[in-house]
């Protein structure tokens, strides 16, 4: 978990921290600038003097490699956010030269994970009006969103000028997706920061605040990322009475959850149903495929097997389900048409009567012409 304020008394000793002559030459091929890793160790006298860190990679060979701390970048989280990292497991991105004895030195830390923003940013808005900013945080390695306990923060730096710069915190509007809304400052739109907020306190009561930098990935929903995380989906209920075992039309409803660049999400070809007992097994699985790609509506021919109820399931096609995509369903017994009895035809009945009538009626005409 991404700590929101990480307070420390200066001078008392770190836990976990061990203070390491630097790292002599790595005789094994180096890396390439920049690498991504698992913070196993920070080496440190204390608290905001962290001399080398070492981090395990996240690839096939999960190689160990220790920098030591150089020059940092503006854009670079402080060092003490390390023991953070160290403590959650979360990775990190680290960019190095090497040093004259052939040591990596580090001189840009950052979170592993990236921002995408929902759409480019409005460089042509004026200074003084309100802009909203989408960000969906994502680390495409470790296929997770980054837990943000504490204050995600966006800020945006004048493109001209000396003013200072605009900032905001985000909400998050679900899992991953963060919003802010923020006033342009003189001097128009210019570079964008996303950041954690860190805040450390001193023994004497003085606090410093830092930004855990995220740097922007690109625009739209991250590449990998699971659609059930980015979309909610919508079954409508069917209009006439189901009957079991007979086909009915089902139509689904897919919403893309934040308001993307045009062209950024796409709908898939196909979404999966799966059809089970209520608490129980699936006893039927139905594909959907794409009616209205402009809608994102979705239509299937569904047959439930027996009469009773059923609950059925949206799921994508990387086998995940979504959540708000589900409904009960119940199948009416198909009703049976009644043979006819072996009693006499109505019809029948009405012709006798019409033809003794009609019998009659000459019988009495012909009494009448006689008389």
């Amino acid at each position: 978990m991404l700590l929101a304020a990480l307070w420390v008394s200066l001078g008392e000793p770190v836990a976990g921290a061990s203070p390491a002559p630097e790292a002599p030459p790595s005789p094994r091929t180096p890396p390439t600038s920049p690498v991504d890793g698992v913070v196993i160790d920070v080496q440190a006298e204390g608290p905001f003097e962290v001399d080398a860190f070492t981090i395990r990679t996240r690839d096939e060979g999960a190689t160990e490699w220790t920098f030591r701390v150089g020059s940092l970048a503006p854009t670079s989280f402080p060092p003490f956010h390390l023991f953070e990292h160290h403590m959650t497991d979360e990775a990190i991105l680290v960019t190095f030269e090497f040093g004259a004895d052939g040591s990596l030195v580090a001189t840009d830390l950052r979170e592993a994970a990236g921002a995408w923003l929902d759409r480019p940013l409005p460089v042509d808005a004026p200074a003084g009006s309100t802009i909203e900013i989408g960000v969906t945080l994502w680390d495409p390695i470790s296929e997770l969103s980054p837990r943000v306990n504490g204050f995600l923060n966006v800020r945006v730096s004048p493109a001209t000028g000396d003013a200072l710069p605009a900032s905001a915190t985000a909400s998050s509007d679900w899992d991953g997706h963060y919003v802010a809304r923020l006033i342009v400052p003189p001097g128009r739109v210019g570079e964008l920061g996303i950041g954690i907020e860190i805040v450390v306190c001193g023994a004497g009561g003085d606090c410093d605040r830092f930004n855990g930098l995220f740097s922007v990935a690109g625009v739209g929903p991250p590449p990998g990322i699971p659609l059930t995380q980015i979309a909610s989906g919508t079954i409508l209920r069917p209009v006439d009475p189901v009957v079991a075992g007979l086909p009915f039309a089902l139509e689904i409803e897919l919403r893309p959850k934040a308001d993307w660049e045009p062209g950024t999400f796409r709908f898939p070809d196909s979404l999966g149903l799966d059809i089970r007992e209520p608490r129980g097994p699936s006893v039927a699985l139905a594909e959907a495929t794409l009616d209205d790609p402009a809608l994102g509506t979705y239509r299937a021919q569904v047959t439930l097997p027996l009469a009773g109820r059923f609950v059925v399931q949206v799921v994508a096609p990387d086998g995940g389900d979504f959540a708000t995509a589900v409904t009960s369903i119940t199948a009416e017994a198909e009703s049976i048409p009644v043979a006819p009895t072996g009693g006499i035809d109505p019809l029948v009945i009405a012709a006798t009567i019409l033809i003794a009538a009609l019998i009659v009626g000459l019988g009495l005409y012909a009494l009448r012409r006689a008389g």
